[in-house]
């Protein structure tokens, strides 16, 4: 009897095991299924109503989110048709690393957050009474925001300044209106009130506008010296934007040498550069700039460009799929010391984030070749995005950033009330009394394009958007 053992039992055994710690180390660096390690299921219902044939209209509605959303499907995303009137998206959970990276970025990103000052702990101390417990505690604040002091006493005058002002305007303006009123409801046969409203009338648009012209002016003073002390801290929104530009780049005076020497230390970095710049601008911030630049490139590397939050998937979504005209900023209405503010923006904190109150922000171009149909026109393009936009649309505001191309859009909502002189120029998801009573797909010269028709409000605002703005591009 043979008792030696097959030489391929210890191999066999010996790749079972590899591929059992192979397999351990596979599931804690990359994400499983959602069927497998568990995650976040979203069902939205769908209104198929005017379709003839709904399951048909789900699947087209789930291929539009895909193109928008995950067009190189970098995402983990499954998409489903749930019934006749549903979609299903679903997203697995993030591994153990991505929760660790995820919650280590964003402690650092609340400890910068805490070394910047609250302006409204400033303004807090400006509205106690004058005396030694306001100087104390402002005192205190100096002592806590060293970089901030050299602001807080313009701020603190300027504030005092607008105080002063806010009252006799105020009462200037009451009096105005009460004396409007008392016109309304006077008797027209009383000519002794009326003429005693009148003098009234007229002593009070002149105080009005007296108390109106310096408050004005003590509110830009106040605002000049609010936005000083705001300066001093570091918009986590700048540093983002800096985190989320491009590693590497070629530039002109360092590629010769690059390809010559084959040396990647003479690549200029994109990233690099804008958190010089940063350290430059918030010397005292060099330290958690450079802890929040570890912990973002430990994060993006375990996420490998994924999703790691469902509330990120919300967003996305919540952002798409949703039909807006918006009236694109041009260069002869606009002056071109704002076009400069809108600019410096989009570099400095990126296209997503601007004030609620803005009259324009920057949408990213989805398809260049519906903006540069040729060579040549790509081409300059790419030289100079700005000039293109300007000489091809006529004055159309543009701009390249990173790798990709924005256009300066309308973002003031269009109001029945607006006048010619006073106009919004944008219709919104955000105006709900306007919507889409039907929309329909129709063949234009061999090219498929969307119709649609609005309801009686939408009829009413379109017609004031696009009368508003004769020969202007609306996208």
């Amino acid at each position: 009897m043979n008792n030696q053992t097959p030489f391929w039992k210890p191999l066999l055994i010996i790749l079972i095991v590899g591929l059992f710690g192979y397999t351990a180390s596979f599931t804690d660096e990359y994400r499983l299924g959602i069927d497998l390690a568990g995650g976040t299921t979203m069902t939205y219902d769908v209104d198929t109503s005017g379709s003839n044939d709904p399951k048909e209209a789900l699947e087209d509605l789930i291929e539009s989110y895909k193109r928008r959303i995950n067009p190189n499907g970098l995402f983990d995303i499954t998409w489903r048709v749930s019934g006749s009137s549903r979609i299903s998206v679903s997203m697995p959970a993030a591994n153990k690393k991505a929760t660790a990276a995820r919650k280590g970025y964003t402690e650092v990103l609340n400890k910068l957050q805490e070394k910047n000052l609250s302006l409204q702990v400033l303004e807090n101390i400006a509205r106690m009474e004058t005396g030694a417990t306001r100087t104390k505690a402002l005192n205190l604040l100096k002592e806590r925001y060293k970089d901030h002091a050299e602001t807080f006493s313009d701020f603190i005058a300027k504030f005092d300044l607008l105080k002063d002002k806010t009252g006799p305007y105020n009462k200037a303006t009451a009096a105005w209106q009460k004396a409007l009123k008392d016109e309304i409801i006077a008797d027209p046969k009383d000519k002794a009130k009326l003429a005693e409203i009148k003098v009234r009338l007229e002593d009070a648009k002149s105080d009005s506008v007296i108390t109106s012209t310096e408050y004005d002016k003590a509110y830009e003073q106040y605002k000049i010296a609010k936005d000083k002390v705001a300066d001093k801290n570091l918009d986590i929104r700048k540093l983002q934007s800096a985190l989320d530009k491009p590693a590497k780049r070629f530039t002109d005076d360092s590629t010769a040498d690059a390809l010559a020497k084959k040396d990647d230390s003479l690549l200029v970095s994109h990233r690099t550069d804008a958190l010089n710049d940063l350290k430059k601008r918030y010397p005292s911030y060099t330290k958690i700039i450079d802890e929040v630049a570890t912990q973002h490139t430990i994060y993006r590397g375990t996420k490998g460009g994924g999703l790691d939050d469902p509330n990120d998937l919300k967003k996305l979504l919540e952002g798409s799929g949703v039909l807006e005209f918006r009236i694109a900023a041009n260069s002869s209405n606009v002056p071109a010391s704002e076009v400069e503010k809108y600019r410096k923006t989009l570099r400095e904190v990126g296209h997503k984030q601007y004030e609620s109150d803005a009259r324009y922000r920057w949408f990213v171009v989805d398809d260049i070749d519906e903006i540069a149909d040729t060579k040549e026109e790509k081409l300059r393009l790419e030289q100079d995005a700005a000039a293109y936009f300007n000489n091809r649309y006529r004055g159309m505001i543009g701009q390249a950033e990173g790798n990709d191309y924005y256009i300066l859009l309308g973002n003031a909502e269009i109001t029945s009330e607006d006048t010619i002189d006073d106009t919004g120029n944008a219709m919104t998801g955000n105006n709900k009394d306007w919507e889409i009573k039907e929309a329909y797909g129709v063949n234009n010269k061999g090219k498929n394009e969307l119709a649609f028709q609005l309801n009686n409000k939408g009829g009413v605002l379109m017609g004031l958007l696009t009368g508003h703005h004769l020969k202007q591009p609306m996208a």
